[in-house]
């Protein structure tokens, strides 16, 4: 009897147990998880746990993407962009180079555009005879201006993209008065100013000035020597016949 009475007793105290762990949800015989109508809403439930996981996986890997997403398009875009411009470049030769256009590409060559920067720069810029560091400056653009490269040679065409009068180019060589100002630019500050007395000064000042003007109106006078090119009025002036390679 006692032992029957233990046995009864620990039976009680599981059940406790587990109405204590599942306190939302009583215990069910075996006969009711049997019936279709309990296991058609165990199904839904786990239907519903099964969505909740699906969810949860998806917002993590969205997470996942935000942080390892791919170069967005714009960055595709400028890739493309520049591997198009450089493929925009002509591949073949000019079929009758000879000499004289060796000539050509030995002498300098510039952009409308950079040689008016070069005066929007320092037209009305105040030059200081204490300032060396300008000055330096300069002489050192108008350097590179005068010793720029040729945009073209025999196998590679003279630039197509001049829409405009400052995507057109002059030969420094080929134009005195360009020449004639840049380098008298170059002269003005051959010597430092610091050790000009103020009229020398004032007279540098002034020169460089004028050159500047005299500079920009040889750029954008319509009577000027300045003859700038773009790719059908310089293949038509040196007779230059371009065959794209097959």
């Amino acid at each position: 009897m006692d032992h029957r009475r233990k046995l009864m007793q620990f039976r009680k105290n599981i059940q406790t147990e587990l109405q204590m762990l599942n306190i939302n949800e009583p215990l069910i015989s075996l006969e009711e998880r049997r019936s279709p109508i309990r296991k058609s809403s165990e199904l839904d439930h786990f239907k519903r746990v099964d969505y909740s996981m699906k969810s949860t996986i998806s917002v993590d890997n969205s997470f996942s993407t935000r942080h390892f997403s791919p170069p967005p398009s714009s960055m595709l875009q400028t890739y493309e962009l520049k591997r198009s411009s450089a493929s925009q470049n002509p591949v073949g030769k000019y079929t009758n180079w000879n000499s004289s256009h060796y000539h050509l590409t030995s002498q300098a060559w510039c952009c409308v555009g950079d040689l008016l920067s070069f005066c929007n720069k320092y037209e009305f810029k105040a030059v200081s005879a204490t300032d060396s560091r300008s000055h330096v400056n300069i002489v050192s653009e108008v350097r590179s201006l005068l010793s720029a490269e040729a945009p073209f040679a025999m196998t590679k065409r003279f630039p197509g993209n001049t829409r405009n009068r400052d995507n057109l180019w002059v030969c420094i060589g080929r134009c005195p008065t360009v020449e004639y100002q840049l380098r008298r630019i170059q002269g003005i500050f051959r010597r430092p100013l610091i050790q000009l007395n103020a009229d020398k000064q004032r007279m540098a000042r002034e020169n460089f000035h004028l050159a500047i003007k005299e500079l920009r109106r040889d750029l954008t006078s319509s009577v000027s020597d300045v003859r700038p090119y773009d790719r059908f009025t310089f293949e038509k002036e040196f007779h230059l016949y371009w065959q794209d390679n097959e």
